[in-house]
């Protein structure tokens, strides 16, 4: 440990230089206080203590990915762990089983613009290289921040393609009708209380008996990645009853597949979960429901989002 001083024109300056284990470290900033310096060499030995207590390991792609996706089963929803699954198995597939330090910028921008091809080809957005890339970037800050992995992430430097928007397409009731009709009660049931709630799908499949109220449902969200589930009140449509045990909707464990299914048999432009919600807030914003209103019982967090979320279905609501 070093402590010294350095005479400026402004007075004494203070930085810090030593080694500690065998290793050289130095200050990268000149501190105008004795304090501050002292505090910036603590931190500094703490973070070599560290590395010396849990030495850097190369880590191949595949123990990175299963490390990831094991954590990913245990904190998010099951629908964003097979797609993260999915999209590890293609990186894996492009790559191969190497060690992530030696996954480059040039790998990572070719993986994508092989997916831009394909989405060509089928005449799709950028939607699906954009995923791979999130999924990608993902990984690598995860063997950086989690693991302690010391590399550097071959995505920093690029960035998502950008995506052509359109407005969202909403189902018609008489579309919403033809699917009710060729489905089991239990999955008429499930869709009506999504169209009803404006609930996304996977609030749905989760609520809890307990969270059924005489008046009121109670449904859950994550407002942002990682963050704590947060609660929001819906009024309580009249069929669905108090007193059950367990879930309300036993069926399903996982994201209900069976509406996309129902929509192509009947040769309806695509829609899906998403679109009951966007119908539902479409006909409380043209029956003139005040913003605030839609916002909490969308469950966003911001007014903002309201007027994006409206806009997108081109409607303009101030």
């Amino acid at each position: 440990m070093g402590q010294y001083s350095r005479k400026l024109k402004k007075g004494a300056r203070w930085f810090y230089s030593g080694q500690y284990l065998g290793q050289k470290y130095h200050s990268k900033a000149i501190f105008l206080t004795k304090r501050e310096y002292a505090g910036a060499e603590r931190d500094k030995l703490k973070e070599l203590d560290e590395l010396a207590r849990s030495p850097v390991v190369a880590i191949s792609l595949l123990d990175l990915f299963t490390h990831r996706l094991d954590y990913l089963n245990l904190t998010r929803n099951q629908e964003y762990y097979r797609d993260n699954k999915r999209l590890c198995k293609q990186m894996l597939q492009a790559w191969g089983n190497i060690i992530a330090n030696d996954v480059t910028k040039r790998m990572v921008s070719d993986l994508v613009l092989n997916e831009v091809k394909r989405c060509k080809k089928e005449n799709l957005t950028n939607s699906r290289p954009n995923k791979l890339f999130t999924a990608a970037r993902a990984c690598f800050n995860y063997a950086i921040t989690r693991l302690g992995i010391e590399m550097k992430n071959p995505c920093d430097g690029l960035s998502k393609l950008p995506e052509d928007r359109s407005v969202n397409f909403i189902p018609t009731e008489e579309m919403i009708t033809e699917v009710k009709e060729i489905c089991s009660p239990a999955q008429q049931l499930l869709i009506q209380f999504v169209y009803d709630t404006a609930s996304r799908i996977n609030e749905a499949i989760s609520l809890s008996y307990n969270d059924v109220a005489d008046k009121h449902v109670v449904l859950y969200t994550r407002k942002s990645k990682n963050s704590a589930r947060s609660p929001r009140f819906v009024p309580k449509p009249e069929y669905i009853k108090p007193g059950g045990e367990g879930k309300v909707f036993k069926e399903w464990d996982a994201y209900p597949r069976f509406l996309e299914d129902k929509v192509k048999s009947l040769k309806h432009p695509a829609w899906n979960w998403h679109g009951l919600r966007r119908r539902r807030a479409s006909i409380w914003a043209n029956e003139d429901m005040p913003l605030f209103q839609i916002m909490m019982l969308l469950g966003h967090s911001q007014i903002s989002t309201t007027q994006r979320y409206l806009f997108s279905l081109g409607i303009i609501k101030t």
